[in-house]
């Protein structure tokens, strides 16, 4: 089962690569990064609004009043990285903007574990965990690198402060999906349906 979970996680992360991909194939399509982020979340909303039907469990609209309002802010989260993917693709690179983004969920993650912020339970530090964050940080900073001379096609141009800029955007994106998730649980842990808070949250945003 463990392995099963782990694979899946993977499928995940690799979906959401392919997600910012289509998203900017969107943006080239209507123009605008903010108006293909509004259309892919619009799509996304309808799809949980029909699954909750579907699975009845539109009564945990009753649940509401009993939920603390920053519980519902977990689906902010989704613009800012739909969003952020389509800016930084074509100033960054495919390789680079993903990179920052599992930098980003991967530091907001150990953050949210060895704290046991937000209801998780707390965990110890290891060596394991040491070295595996060591070895994402030392990556992502190779690929940024290496990448530096040779910006992608059509690439803007782009000042020192301009670039940090973008870079800590790409990081700050990718935190927030860990952010995302934890709240949800919240959500689901007081019970709300996850559907509807992914669509009231989504609707939020």
């Amino acid at each position: 089962m463990h392995t099963a979970l782990l694979a899946a996680a993977l499928l995940v992360g690799c979906l959401l690569a392919v997600q910012a991909s289509v998203n900017l194939q969107l943006n080239s399509a209507v123009g605008t990064p903010y108006g293909a982020s509004a259309i892919q979340l619009g799509v996304a909303t309808g799809l949980l609004v029909v699954l909750a039907v579907a699975a009845g469990a539109l009564g945990a609209l009753g649940k509401l009043p009993d939920v603390e309002p920053w519980q519902l802010l977990g689906g902010l989260a989704s613009p800012l990285y739909i969003t952020s993917g389509i800016l930084l693709f074509p100033r960054l690179g495919a390789l680079a903007a993903v990179g920052l983004f599992v930098t980003g969920q991967m530091f907001a993650s150990l953050a949210l574990d060895l704290c046991g912020l937000l209801g998780l339970e707390r965990k110890e530090l290891g060596a394991g965990i040491v070295l595996g964050a060591a070895a994402v940080l030392a990556g992502i900073v190779v690929i940024i690198r290496g990448m530096k001379a040779a910006a992608p096609a059509g690439a803007p141009a782009m000042s020192s402060a301009g670039r940090a800029g973008w870079l800590a955007l790409g990081v700050v994106a990718g935190g927030v999906l860990p952010v995302q998730g934890a709240v949800n649980a919240r959500l689901r842990a007081r019970g709300l349906a996850l559907l509807i808070a992914g669509s009231l949250t989504i609707q939020l945003a």
